[in-house]
């Protein structure tokens, strides 16, 4: 019982740093959102009303809190501890703001990303472990032979090459080089969507 409970101390302390870390660099970073939207606001090119130079800093200041409000989820005239609670409570209820980028709730981008990412993270776990099982048999089969060893140096050698390395590699050969696969999308944009064959082969493609 004391493992789980500090195993779930831990994921929360862990969530808890993350996003107080995230806050601080919205916040405070040089460059970061909230320049951004200030500056965005000053060219006249984002948020209602905004008339460039012919707008009072009063004005601006109203709209640049607006807009604070709603891509950032916080008011920047209050106190950074009042504003850290207000982000907070807005995190945790799924209010995650604004996308400058989208224009869409940020929630909203999540969601659509999600379901690919687990299709994504499904596919890289059933391979690797089929992969890990035939690999860990052939070794034990022929433990301390050459076949054994080979492939205990092959995988050291494999292994000491950052994953996205090989990533990028696998994208310029089997896309780009040989065709054998798409390097990008996430479905057939030719085929209809739905349980058919095309649909679901141009999926797993």
């Amino acid at each position: 019982m004391n493992y789980y409970l500090k195993r779930i101390g831990r994921t929360i302390f862990t969530m808890w740093a993350g996003l107080t870390v995230t806050f601080v660099i919205i916040r405070k970073m040089p460059g970061g959102p909230m320049d951004f939207i200030m500056a965005q606001m000053l060219a006249g090119s984002l948020g209602p009303g905004s008339g460039g130079g012919d707008s009072t800093s009063a004005e601006q200041s109203e709209q640049f809190q607006q807009l604070a409000q709603t891509y950032l989820n916080v008011n920047p005239d209050q106190p950074l501890h009042i504003q850290y609670i207000d982000w907070m409570g807005s995190v945790l209820t799924g209010d995650l703001g604004q996308s400058i980028y989208y224009q869409e709730p940020v929630a909203a981008i999540f969601a659509e990303a999600i379901p690919w990412t687990v299709l994504l993270m499904s596919i890289a776990v059933v391979l690797s472990f089929s992969q890990q099982v035939i690999v860990g048999g052939l070794m034990a089969n022929f433990e301390g032979s050459r076949i054994d060893f080979g492939v205990t140096t092959f995988l050291t050698w494999f292994q000491s090459i950052p994953f996205f390395v090989w990533g990028i590699l696998m994208l310029f050969i089997i896309g780009f080089q040989l065709q054998w696969l798409p390097d990008g999308g996430q479905v057939n944009p030719s085929a209809t969507p739905g349980l058919n064959v095309e649909y679901v082969v141009g999926v797993i493609r």
